[in-house]
């Protein structure tokens, strides 16, 4: 997947602790990569085929999150990267278990945001869609307190809940459509272009390596 799309950085849900892209090859070098997770073949990780150097930044004690952050250096500019996916975390008072996983996730590397530049994305597990009430206003709270645009819907100009291209079908339905997978920038940044895959390239049987998400590529202009 990685080299179909040539990503400077990827967050990729579901992915191995142990890919063969971050490791030293005939065909080239490793691609730094991080990775968090209970199952070896299952967790979160990160890759940067653009960066320099990659550092792991702790998150604050706690329990209940399933989130990756990252310090890269590139050529030209020093940015963290926040990896999520969203693991049911029941207590926190939000409207279902999901949503207080995000906010666990945001609130456990707030210290992140200190350090400067900070792009959030993954697997968010809740949607506009499945609470079109909760979810937008959770949304806007979050970009507004980090000081964050979702790229998507800066660059479509749709609103949360109104997504016309989704990107997950639930266990590979095409007639159960979600938009979960999201890309948050810094709101300085000139989102300049977003593509969200489709269901026959990424998710219809027989497809190789099928995933029931497709992913989104944000195209970014970094200005300070």
């Amino acid at each position: 997947m990685l080299d179909r799309l040539r990503p400077d950085i990827a967050v990729v849900p579901e992915s191995s602790a142990a890919p063969s892209i971050a490791a030293d090859s005939l065909l080239g070098p490793a691609v730094p990569h991080a990775w968090t997770g209970t199952y070896p073949q299952k967790g979160l990780g990160i890759f940067a085929p653009a960066a320099i150097r990659m550092e792991v930044v702790r998150p604050a004690a706690g329990e209940g999150e399933y989130g990756l952050g990252v310090r890269l250096e590139l050529s030209e500019a020093e940015l963290g990267v926040l990896g999520i996916v969203t693991v049911p975390l029941h207590g926190t008072g939000h409207r279902t278990p999901y949503m207080g996983a995000l906010v666990n996730i945001l609130q456990r590397h707030e210290h992140m945001f200190e350090a400067g530049d900070v792009v959030v994305a993954g697997d968010f597990n809740c949607s506009g869609q499945t609470d079109p009430e909760a979810f937008p206003e959770l949304l806007n709270e979050i970009c507004d307190t980090y000081d964050l645009t979702s790229a998507y819907h800066s660059a479509t100009g749709e609103a949360v809940g109104a997504e016309t291209l989704p990107t997950l079908w639930w266990r590979h339905k095409q007639s159960d459509p979600f938009h979960v997978d999201f890309v948050l920038v810094p709101r300085a940044w000139v989102v300049e272009h977003v593509s969200v895959g489709s269901f026959e390239e990424w998710c219809a049987s027989g497809v190789e390596a099928r995933s029931d998400h497709a992913p989104v590529t944000v195209d970014v202009a970094v200005r300070d």
